[in-house]
C-alpha cells in the first residue's frame, strides 16, 4: 500500500487574510498523523532554487562515484559524522548509504568541508542559505499553529547554536546477490529526526521512503507497533515533517517525528534531507 501525505499550499500562508487562517488549520490536521505532509508552492519547484538541487545532484553523482581514497579524505575526526564524509555501511550498522554531511557556519562540531570539484561548495552553500530562510518561515508557522508569535522560536533560541545538517546521501544499486546477503537491512534504517524539522525536496515523485503510519502515531501519542508504507507523492514540493517542536509550545504533547526508512533497492539514488533547529 502507499500513503498519500496531506498537501498545504504554502502560498496560503504567505498570501495571509482568510487563506492564512484555513493553511494553519490544514498544517495542524497534518502535524497528527504520521506527521509527513508534502508544501506544495515553496519556491523550490521552479526558478534558481529547483536549478540550484538539479546541479547539486549533478555535483553529488561526480563525488560519490570517486574513489573510496578520494572520499574518505574528507572525514572530519572526532565529530561523530556530523560534518564530512560517512563512508558505507559506517553510520548505522544496517545502513547500505554514504553521506556527505554539512553544517551552517556556527557549529559546535567542525569546519564544513568540500569536493574539490568545481561549483560544489558555492552551490551547496546557496542551498543551505535557501533552505534556512525557508526553514525559518516553517518555524513561524508552528508557532501560529498553536497560537504563538511568529518570532517564538527565534526568541527562545536567540544565542544559541544551531545545529542543522545538511545532507548528501547516496544510496548505492545493489546486485540481486547483495540484495540477497542484505536483505535484513536497509539502505537508511528506522530512525526519527527528533529534534529538528526535515525537508527532502521531490520533484515529482520520491522513491522508497517509508513513514510509520500505525494507528497510534499522532499528537501525545507513542507508537508500540511500526506500520510502514511508502509514501505516493505525484507533484513538486517540499516533503515536511515537524520534528518535535512541538514539545516546547505546547506543554510536552508530542507530535510524531515519524520514524522513517529506506528500504533496499537496485537502483542507485540520491537525496538531499536537510534537517533544520530554530
Amino acid at each position: 500500500m502507499a500513503y498519500n501525505p496531506p498537501i498545504v499550499d504554502i502560498r496560503d500562508y504567505t498570501d495571509g487574510g482568510a487563506n492564512r487562517a484555513r493553511f494553519l488549520d490544514d498544517f495542524l490536521r497534518a502535524l497528527d498523523h504520521p506527521g509527513f505532509m508534502l508544501a506544495v508552492n515553496t519556491g523550490f519547484e521552479t526558478g534558481e532554487r529547483h536549478a540550484r538541487f538539479q546541479e547539486q545532484r549533478r555535483l553529488m553523482k561526480v563525488f560519490f562515484q570517486m574513489s573510496k581514497k578520494e572520499k574518505d579524505e574528507l572525514k572530519v575526526a572526532g565529530v561523530n559524522g556530523e560534518v564530512g564524509y560517512t563512508g558505507f555501511r559506517e553510520e548505522r550498522n544496517r545502513d547500505l548509504a554514504e553521506y556527505l554531511h554539512f553544517s551552517p557556519g556556527v557549529t559546535p562540531y567542525a569546519a564544513n568541508v568540500f569536493p574539490a570539484i568545481p561549483g560544489y561548495q558555492e552551490v551547496t552553500l546557496a542551498i543551505m542559505n535557501d533552505l534556512h530562510i525557508f526553514s525559518n518561515m516553517m518555524f513561524s508557522v508552528v508557532a501560529e499553529t498553536f497560537g504563538k508569535d511568529p518570532r517564538y522560536f527565534e526568541n527562545l533560541c536567540k544565542g544559541l547554536l544551531r545545529n542543522d545538517v545538511y545532507r548528501h546521501a547516496w544510496y548505492k544499486g545493489l546486485r540481486q546477490d547483495e540484495i540477497q546477503e542484505w536483505k535484513d537491512s536497509y539502505r537508511a534504517s528506522e530512525h526519527d529526526d527528533s529534534g529538528f524539522q526535515t525537508f527532502i525536496k521531490v520533484d515529482k515523485h520520491i522513491k522508497k521512503l517509508e513513514v510509520d503510519v500505525s494507528g497510534e502515531a499522532g499528537l501525545g501519542k507513542e507508537a508500540t507497533e511500526r506500520q510502514y508504507e511508502e509514501i505516493n507523492v505525484d507533484q513538486a514540493g517540499m516533503l515536511y515533517n515537524s520534528g518535535h517542536q512541538c514539545r516546547w509550545i505546547t506543554d510536552g504533547v508530542k507530535n510524531p517525528a515519524s520514524p522513517s526508512e529506506v528500504p533496499i533497492s537496485k537502483g542507485d539514488c540520491v537525496s538531499t534531507p536537510a534537517s533544520t533547529t530554530p
